[in-house]
């Protein structure tokens, strides 16, 4: 049995889909996703931002924003036709999986590692494009994965160049160069907690243990 999600029309002769182009992807955290998802009538900055991009040219093709949320599979196509509003929306069930997919098919040139984490990665090993290194899973790396100090701390490897991203024996891989493979699989074994714990404390955004979150809500 398969699951996903899908939004259905009663009774339609016809689904008339438009082709269209994706011509940002904006990630939201996952709690503003939620409540975009469900207010899609308000004006939000970022449409506003993005204005120029979305429209529908003279061939019928609808150019738009892709709305995908941190922690979220699904995502919602936008074109806002001048407005601060989602004026034209599209649900697109497993977002997550057809980026992958689109990347995987096609060669990430010119892409930065720090680029592709604006999109939530899960269970992903950072290979090298020259040289084989020891590989740790990463469980999730995210735009909010590291602190500030990570950030300075690992920014020669947040620069590595993203050659491919490919399914591999260990599941997806991402083949990055330009970044010495020592410290490639340095970053990839402090990520999933290799490392000293002061380190991994400072350079890792720690989670709030459930006390604390219990305390905020009193």
């Amino acid at each position: 049995m398969l699951k996903t999600k899908a939004v259905f029309e009663r009774k339609t002769d016809d689904f008339q889909p438009r082709d269209c182009v994706i011509e940002k992807i904006i990630e939201l955290a996952s709690q503003e996703y939620d409540v975009f998802s469900k207010n899609m009538l308000n004006d939000y900055d970022f449409i506003k931002d993005n204005i120029d991009l979305m429209y529908c040219d003279g061939q019928g093709v609808y150019h738009c924003l892709l709305v995908v949320g941190q922690d979220r599979r699904d995502g919602i196509l936008i074109e806002s036709e001048g407005s601060s509003y989602a004026r034209y929306s599209s649900f697109l069930p497993n977002a997550a999986d057809f980026l992958a997919v689109q990347q995987e098919q096609k060669p990430a040139l010119g892409m930065k590692l720090k680029d592709l984490i604006s999109i939530s990665l899960q269970d992903i090993h950072l290979v090298h494009s020259d040289e084989d290194i020891e590989l740790a899973t990463v469980c999730e790396l995210k735009s909010d994965t590291l602190t500030i100090e990570g950030r300075k701390e690992w920014a020669d490897v947040l620069n590595a160049d993203v050659v491919r991203i490919f399914n591999g024996v260990y599941g997806v891989q991402l083949e990055c160069s330009g970044v010495n493979p020592q410290r490639l699989s340095d970053f990839s074994f402090m990520l999933a907690g290799h490392c000293p714990t002061k380190d991994y404390e400072k350079w890792v955004v720690q989670e709030p243990e459930a006390s604390d979150i219990q305390m905020k809500q009193l």
